[in-house]
């Protein structure tokens, strides 16, 4: 066991220790270098929030005029076009799938 001391630390200083001036610490000083502002969260800011939420609702929004519009429609005109679409996307699925495998 440690055992505490009750004596009191002895008040006398050396003369080279009150001579010594503190020095900052390399961040403060680098710090007061650059004369940066602190980086801001872009999501704590109530105004910059809201607009990325606007922005991300106009990617997500759909066109609500075609209602008929197929997941696998990929922008085709017509359903032979999206069916050889949908077909090359499965194949493509299947292969990825046997590469994991493998």
């Amino acid at each position: 066991m440690v055992s505490k001391s009750t004596s009191t630390p002895s008040k006398s200083k050396s003369a080279s220790g009150s001579a010594k001036k503190k020095t900052p610490s390399l961040v403060a000083s680098s710090l007061k270098k650059t004369q940066r502002k602190p980086k801001a969260s872009k999501f704590k800011d109530a105004t910059a929030r809201e607009h990325l939420d606007r922005h991300t609702n106009q990617l997500l929004a759909t066109p609500s005029d075609n209602k008929t519009d197929d997941a696998f429609s990929y922008h085709t005109g017509s359903k032979a076009d999206q069916r050889r679409t949908k077909a090359q996307v499965d194949q493509a699925a299947l292969a990825l799938d046997m590469l994991m495998k493998s």
